[in-house]
């Protein structure tokens, strides 16, 4: 048959059942994130007037099951989380508008952003008593050597997996390859969570793009501040705070 205009009819190609369930797989991981932000913002706005403003973050490390699971934390660069977490506002319909960046550091350094501050995060899994049972990797190690990273994990989780293995999943872990696999760039997820006209979720993929947004000022101001909160601790941070 033919539509208006004589013009042949468009067939529907069917979607495969695996794509389907892929992107079915996806938009549910993301609705119940936006779900656990949305909960917890309006939390904020219920006891706001009461100025006992609660912001969600994460289940501390103590809070963990009690099991024998092994445990692999990434860490990051506080400045470099800071810009990723600014762009991400961006992006996430869910969270709120991010206002200028020198606006969204301060609430970052107060811990007025979904997650709390940075540096009480640190010190619950870095104080944490897990012995053997958790891996600290940086991902300023990843970018320098995944493939000696992924060695590390194997041999912690005490997998012996042969070079041409730990090739193949360093390939398929390098930030190039996810960027552009629909299963790791939430280009699957609806516009309505994720926008990434805005900001793509998987933006550089960098170390050190701080440098491109802090002013003079801004630097002093959120070293001083991260550097005063961890006086007293008895671990170092692998980034440098001048």
């Amino acid at each position: 048959g033919s539509g208006l205009g004589g013009r042949p009819e468009q067939k529907k190609i069917p979607e495969k059942p695996g794509k389907i369930m892929r992107r079915q797989a996806v938009s549910s991981v993301l609705c119940s994130l936006a779900s656990y932000y949305e909960r917890g913002l309006h939390e904020t706005l219920q006891v706001g007037s009461d100025r006992k403003t609660r912001y969600i973050s994460p289940p501390p490390c103590g809070t963990l099951p009690k099991h024998e699971s092994s445990l692999a934390l990434t860490e990051k660069n506080p400045k470099d989380i800071a810009v990723s977490f600014y762009y991400f506002h961006h992006s996430a319909s869910f969270l709120e508008d991010p206002g200028t960046f020198e606006e969204f550091l301060d609430k970052f350094l107060e811990g007025k952003l979904a997650f709390g501050k940075w540096t009480d995060h640190i010190k619950s899994w870095k104080n944490a008593k897990l012995r053997d049972r958790i891996i600290y990797i940086t991902y300023e190690e990843m970018k320098e050597d995944l493939p000696a990273v992924v060695r590390s994990l194997s041999s912690f989780l005490g997998k012996n997996l042969s070079d041409e293995v730990i090739h193949k999943i360093a390939h398929h872990c390098s930030f190039d390859v996810m960027k552009n696999n629909p299963m790791s760039n939430f280009s699957l997820v609806p516009k309505i969570y994720i926008d990434h006209e805005k900001s793509p979720f998987l933006r550089k993929g960098v170390t050190g793009d701080w440098k491109n947004h802090f002013t003079s000022e801004q630097l002093r101001r959120f070293c001083s501040t991260i550097k005063k909160e961890m006086e007293g601790e008895s671990f170092t941070l692998p980034w440098s705070l001048d």
